[in-house]
């Protein structure tokens, strides 16, 4: 189990993510803001590695995609934000 802010991810044996807490930004892999029990997050499987940042879940596949989803404030998801 990992946590984040004001979350937790956990990884279980069959390589299924599953996330409960709050989920203000996305970080918990849904559209819910709030999870009180771990809950399976839907599309992603074959998954090898998970990490939490504070508000910013990233998950790591068998093949070596990488999934991010949360909070991107300053790039933290991976998507580049061009600054004028």
């Amino acid at each position: 189990m990992l946590a984040g802010e004001n979350y937790n991810l956990s990884l279980d044996k069959e390589g299924n993510v599953w996330s409960w807490g709050a989920g203000l930004y996305g970080e918990l892999g849904s559209t819910a803001t709030n999870i009180s029990t771990p809950t399976k997050i839907n599309g992603l499987s074959n998954i090898k590695k998970i990490a939490c940042g504070n508000n910013t879940s990233y998950a790591v596949t068998d093949k070596g995609e990488v999934y991010s989803f949360g909070l991107n404030a300053n790039g933290e998801g991976g998507i580049r934000k061009l600054h004028k």
